[in-house]
């Protein structure tokens, strides 16, 4: 609600104001009554109503003056005066002076409350518009911040373009002395992650650096911030002096020391504006090297090791020798994996989705030898393997991967019997040829058995019988062709070994609880 004082040296009129609206239902509320100008203009001076309703022949000082002091205070109070026959010239002058309107005595209700009325709207709509200017000059400044942000960013992420000079001469500023360097600053990865940080925990993260790195950087000459992703770019212009190397170092102790997290920094050469593209890139390079240096440490671009020189080995005799030694029972595969994962550090020197896709390659290659490729290594597995290899935060650890899961199902195999390496064998021809009309005669009569001991034999093994996993086998090739293909149908029930399109719709309904072509455009939608 709006404020309301009334002032009037008698009594009965103050009586009578109060008595002559009702305040509450036009939005006022009255805090106080004066009796003099003295203490009127001391309670505007202390209690900033909205609205005061005075006499304007007040003792002590008269209420032009106290509108005069209004005025000279910069106070917003409206001021509606009332006033005798006598006095009516005090109004013409206090109109003058910005009066919100004059009464003449006695007191008309209806004439009181029409003035308290436009007085009470006017001060509203002119507390919107201030609101709607302050909004604007904030938003002016949001916009013109957010375009010097964008005009910045630009300019960094676009190496190889003829940078804007007008962007080049704002950012060098008056001081011609001045360099720019640009540095990068990533979190840790945190083991769990998934589990642990959640979205608000990460933002609230790198909030955390950000304000000390601004901080510290900005001791040392104007800096600009901009976020990207998992991490911070963060744009310095210093003296040429500075040692942003040893900066950086002391950013990235304060935040070990007072966030307890690891953190690590990228830093680019010092140089002018326009290097600051190509300087962009090499702070980000240098960052990318801890996937392969090791995470928490300040990595300076000038100081980067090169790409590692190829070391001429064959790897394609290098991996049979690999799989050689996998198979044998006393085989040592160990000397020859390290020279493969060695090779991959090598040509995926700096590049760790290159490094990634190699070992992804490689892994799969040697575990289809080792495990049941239809069971194990449909496409959905090798997804499976490729995200777990890119969540390795470093190339090392991903070696360490990727040497335990090989092993663990090398010693899988040699820990079975020969009745589990029978199983891989099974496996293997049904994966290699479910597309047939293979059956359990068949297959009994491949493996060297009778059809009982067959059934019986298989189902000890695999934990299901041999008809119920050929059926899956056919059913997940059948997914993937009619989520990854536009084949006909009939063309579907013949790579998936059914006789007819009919029986394999029969099927698949059975399977899936939906027809293929129902079940492909619900997955497809």
């Amino acid at each position: 609600m709006l404020t309301v004082y009334l002032a009037d040296d008698e009594p009965v009129i103050l009586r009578g104001l109060r008595k002559l609206l009702d305040w509450d239902k036009l939005g006022l509320e009255i805090i106080g009554e004066c009796r003099n100008g003295d203490d009127l203009i001391r309670a505007i001076e202390a209690d900033k109503p909205d609205l005061v309703i005075t006499d304007i022949a007040m003792p002590r000082m008269t209420g032009i003056e106290v509108l005069k002091r209004i005025r000279e205070g910069g106070w917003p109070t409206r001021v509606v005066f009332i006033s005798a026959y006598r006095e009516f010239s005090y109004a013409q002058d206090a109109l003058s002076f910005g009066a919100a309107g004059y009464l003449i005595k006695p007191i008309n209700r209806a004439k009181l409350e029409e003035i308290v009325r436009k007085t009470v709207d006017n001060i509203r709509s002119e507390a919107r518009q201030q609101i709607n200017e302050v909004k604007l000059r904030d938003l002016e400044t949001k916009q013109r911040r957010h375009a010097e942000w964008e005009d910045l960013k630009s300019l960094l992420e676009s190496p190889g373009g003829t940078p804007d000079e007008a962007i080049l001469d704002a950012l060098q500023g008056d001081d011609s002395r001045a360099v720019f360097s640009v540095l990068a600053i990533a979190p840790d990865p945190i083991a769990a992650a998934a589990e642990r940080w959640g979205e608000g925990r990460r933002r609230l993260l790198l909030f955390a650096i950000r304000n000390i790195a601004e901080e510290m950087f900005g001791g040392q000459g104007a800096c600009w911030t901009f976020p990207s992703e998992d991490r911070l770019i963060f744009l310095l212009r210093h003296a040429p002096d500075l040692n942003v190397f040893r900066l950086a170092e002391a950013v990235h102790a304060g935040i070990n020391e007072y966030l307890k997290q690891g953190v690590t920094i990228g830093v680019s050469p010092a140089g002018s504006p326009a290097q600051l593209p190509t300087h962009h890139k090499r702070c980000r390079e240098a960052l990318e090297l801890s996937y392969f240096l090791g995470w928490n440490r300040v990595l300076a671009s000038g100081s980067l090791p090169p790409a590692l020189a190829g070391s001429g080995l064959d790897r394609e005799k290098t991996e049979k020798e690999l799989q050689r030694e996998l198979f044998a029972p006393d085989g040592d595969p160990e000397p020859y994996l390290e020279l493969l994962l060695e090779e991959i550090r090598r040509q995926a020197w700096g590049r760790k989705a290159y490094a990634v896709s190699l070992c992804n390659t490689l892994t799969i290659k040697l575990l289809r030898g080792l495990l049941p490729r239809e069971d194990d290594w449909r496409d959905e597995a090798e997804q499976e393997l490729f995200i777990r290899l890119s969540a390795c935060p470093t190339l090392d650890e991903l070696f360490a991967w990727m040497r335990g899961r090989i092993r663990s199902a090398r010693e899988e195999l040699a820990a079975g019997s020969q009745e589990s390496r029978q199983i891989v064998e099974i496996k293997r021809y049904i994966g290699d040829n479910y597309r047939s009309e293979i059956n359990l005669e068949t297959m009994a009569s491949r493996f060297y058995m009778n059809p009982y001991y067959f059934s019986s034999f298989f189902k000890k093994h695999v934990g299901q019988n041999f008809k119920q996993y050929l059926t899956e086998v056919r059913m997940r090739e059948a997914t993937h062709l009619l989520l990854h293909s536009d084949s006909m149908l009939y063309e579907i029930a013949e790579r998936t070994g059914f006789s007819n399109a009919r029986q394999f719709s029969e099927i698949f309904r059975k399977y899936y609880g939906a027809l293929p072509n129902d079940y492909r455009q619900a997955k497809r939608t």
